[in-house]
Parts: C-alpha cells; structure tokens; sequence
C-alpha cells in the first residue's frame, strides 16, 4: 500500500530550487532514510510529504489524498495522521511535559477540549503509557523547559505514540544528541511505525545511523535524488558522492 507518493515535484523559493523533479513513492511499512548534505532539500522534502509546503510543480498525495491545495478542516485532518519531530522538537516549554504529550492529539480535539485539558488533562493514563514507553514516565508533571536535550526529545516521541499517526517524518531527530541517545532516538521512532501499515522518513546527517535504523536509503544533492535503493545495495561509493563537494 502507497501511503505517499510524490511525481515530477519541483519547489521553490524565489529564485532558489530547493527541489527538483521529485518522484517518490513511500509504502507502508517502510523506514526510509534521507541521506545529503546541508542544503540537499531535505528539510524541504519532508516538508511536502507533510503537507506543509506546496509543490511549485508537480503532484503530491498523501495517505491517499492529493494535497494541492488542500486547506482548512482537511488539511487539519490529514496533518493529524502525520506525526511530526522537528530538528528542533517544537515543544511548548512553559507548560508542563503532560500537555506537551497531549499536544499529539490536537487535530481530533476541538478548541473547546484543547483549552479544557490545559486545565485538566485529558486521558492522562494514555500520556503515562507513552511516557513509560520512551522510560520518563517520572517527568509526566515537570515543566517542559527543565528537562534535558535529551528528555525533551524523548517527550516528543511520546507525543507521537499519542498521536498515533499513520507517517511519521522526522527532520535529523538525532542532531545535537551524542551518538548512544541519537541511536535511542531514531529507534524509538522506529518502533512506532512497527506496524506493517505505517512507515517512517527520517533525514539523518550520520549513514551509519541510517544504515543500522533503514529499510532503504534516498540520497540528495541540490534538490535532486541521486540514488534510491535498498539499505543493502547501497554503498559507500554511492554515499560518497552525495556528499562530495
């Protein structure tokens, strides 16, 4: 089953490409890892398959819905069954970890029952499930902006297991972690696309970590996919030259 599919995408921004002639196809149960250097579009791609920036050429669907200009209730609806981790986590750190966990359940609440669980939080047991799951259970009622790099990454992965999304992207979940919490990152988020009916992107600087946590291996250069292959068919070679400057 498809769950993305993007075909001859080319974005841009102003005068800059960030993408270019795009075709992609993600199924379920895939781990796909995103390989290039700073400025390959990454970013930008995960950003498409999102939902979250349009195509200035091409066509996009997601989970089975094309997204050219998809807008206001169903675009909500179906950004609701993409999990997200930004590079930097977009976490709320005023409020309490509980509410960032929450968080993961917007799209399916009404603003009356976002605002109401800020007060009290709504199905708690589930946010200490997810919580125990990624071992910070303990953290449940701590203000979000005491916790370390690390928790507040670990916070975020239990804002998708409350999610509970069919696509889950993630935009270098292990930057700045030192490698042994990088690796626990990257396969927590694995794990929450166990199911043969889900699949992860993920945009990785380190190809070691992609290698050990991916399925198949996209590499990028200036917009531009230079190889997509299974992890096993990929070799050095091939690596290299996306990185070469």
């Amino acid at each position: 089953m498809t769950l993305a599919q993007l075909s001859g995408v080319t974005v841009r921004f102003g005068d800059t490409v960030a993408l270019a002639g795009i075709d992609l196809c993600v199924g379920a149960g895939e781990r796909v890892g995103l390989l290039g250097p700073s400025g390959a579009g990454k970013s930008t791609l995960l950003g498409v398959l999102g939902a979250r920036i349009p195509p200035s050429e091409g066509t996009v669907t997601v989970l089975g819905t094309p997204v050219d200009h998809l807008r206001g209730r169903a675009a909500r609806a179906l950004r609701g069954r993409i999990g997200t981790v930004h590079q930097h986590l977009a976490l709320t750190d005023p409020v309490r970890v509980v509410h960032n966990v929450n968080a993961g359940r917007l799209a399916e609440w009404s603003t009356w029952q976002a605002l109401r669980s800020l007060v009290s939080p709504v199905d708690r047991a589930r946010v200490v499930d997810a919580l125990q799951q990624v071992d910070i259970d303990d953290k449940i009622d701590q203000p979000t902006h005491t916790l370390s790099g690390g928790e507040r990454q670990r916070v975020a992965v239990a804002r998708l297991l409350v999610q509970d999304p069919d696509l889950v992207l993630a935009d270098e979940p292990a930057a700045s972690l030192d490698p042994e919490l990088g690796r626990l990152v990257v396969r927590l988020l694995a794990d929450v696309v166990a199911s043969d009916d889900r699949a992860l992107v993920v945009s990785l600087h380190d190809p070691s970590l992609a290698r050990a946590s991916c399925d198949r291996l996209v590499g990028l250069r200036s917009g531009r996919i230079v190889f997509d292959d299974a992890t096993s068919d990929v070799t050095e070679e091939m690596v290299d030259s996306v990185y070469r400057r």
